[in-house]
């Protein structure tokens, strides 16, 4: 038997309320605009305007969750432009523009934000230290290096032997 949060047709779950939906369209739409601009991207004045009507109805409509036109237009707008950035995808350029605009372009306030642009890539290169360091002290350490000279002069012991007079 399923639980009732794994039903498909148990949306109320999947997002806290339609409003939040409409604000994460929106959020996206909008760094996706950013993002296809600073590449050189001309996003269509189209697309352009239904992500502001979309943002204005939303804004001024008492009931947000029951605005299905501006949904509409934002979702319209979100196709789109998902298409002129592909193949990034919109929640990773949201997640960018996130960060930048939680801390802009400047020098790093620790050597920790030198590693990445996102807190996770930042934790990966910090682990893939943490392994390099610890291959390197491995390799160093005397009892590998011992093992290691070893099992080097068996094998040209055998293969001076092997060869024969």
């Amino acid at each position: 038997m399923t639980s009732p949060r794994s039903h498909p047709d148990n949306l109320s779950d999947a997002v806290d309320s339609p409003f939040e939906m409409h604000l994460t369209l929106l959020r996206e739409c909008s760094a996706m605009i950013a993002f296809a601009l600073s590449k050189g991207l001309t996003p269509p004045e189209s697309t352009v305007r239904l992500v502001e009507g979309g943002a204005a109805r939303l804004r001024e409509s008492p009931y947000p969750d029951d605005d299905f036109r501006a949904v509409e237009m934002l979702t319209r707008a979100h196709r789109d432009l998902s298409r002129l950035v592909a193949p990034a995808l919109p929640g990773t350029i949201a997640r960018l523009d996130d960060e930048r605009r939680v801390r802009p372009r400047r020098l790093p306030r620790s050597l920790y934000h030198a590693l990445g642009p996102l807190p996770i890539v930042r934790r990966l290169v910090l682990i893939t230290l943490a392994f390099l360091l610890a291959f390197v002290l491995f390799a160093a350490s005397p009892a590998v290096r011992n093992v290691t000279a070893t099992s080097t002069n068996d094998t040209t012991t055998t293969t001076t032997s092997a060869a024969g007079p």
